[in-house]
């Protein structure tokens, strides 16, 4: 079950994956949930931004997409495999 939380009450902690919300100002749904992201400090500037697994180079928004809520990256399930 995700728990959302919404960003402008809480911020999440920095380089855990997890999945987000955004609000998108482009054609399309209006909302829509990315995974995995992290939330980390950019390393030129200083700022902090949610970063989409594996591209470190852009920070998600600020223009096309704004985090509206996150929660944590669900754990894989860890019941039994027919194979087991």
């Amino acid at each position: 079950m995700i728990d959302w939380k919404r960003i402008s009450d809480e911020k999440p902690p920095l380089g855990v994956p997890m999945i987000v919300t955004v609000k998108r100002d482009c054609e399309g749904p209006k909302r829509v949930v990315l995974s995995p992201v992290y939330y980390m400090k950019m390393p030129e500037s200083g700022y902090y931004g949610f970063f989409e697994h594996g591209n470190l180079q852009c920070p998600i928004g600020p223009h096309y997409f704004e985090v509206i809520a996150w929660d944590y990256y669900p754990k894989p399930w860890e019941g039994e495999l027919d194979d087991e």
